[in-house]
């Protein structure tokens, strides 16, 4: 795989953690790739029949060097009736962000792509 302007190699700083959005209720949780991955897309389960809440995400991992994406472990609960989804960037871009919505739940999930 390729990414977008010849990038071979990232630079890593310090994490930054923003604030929260929601209500109070579930764990906090990280989703990140291993080592010599880049973030590439979101992957998990709408539930309750499609009613638009995210009940479980996980991250797609895309191997800078090119070859074969992988998952990471699922953070969430997959309630009966729910639909899975997986949204990726297009080739050769790489995540950079994401948006969506919340009230007391995630009900709506976009990645930003570069």
């Amino acid at each position: 795989m390729e990414f977008a302007a010849g990038l071979t190699s990232i630079r890593l700083g310090t994490v930054t953690t923003t604030g929260t959005a929601g209500g109070f209720g579930g764990n906090a949780f990280t989703l990140g790739c291993p080592a010599g991955y880049v973030m590439t897309g979101l992957t998990g389960r709408i539930g309750n029949g499609g009613s638009g809440l995210n009940d479980q995400i996980a991250a797609v991992c895309s191997p800078i060097a090119g070859g074969a994406s992988t998952t990471t472990s699922s953070v969430g609960s997959n309630f009966g009736g729910s639909i899975g989804y997986t949204e990726t960037c297009p080739a050769g871009l790489v995540m950079v962000g994401i948006q969506g919505g919340a009230g007391n739940l995630v009900d709506r999930t976009q990645i930003r792509c570069r």
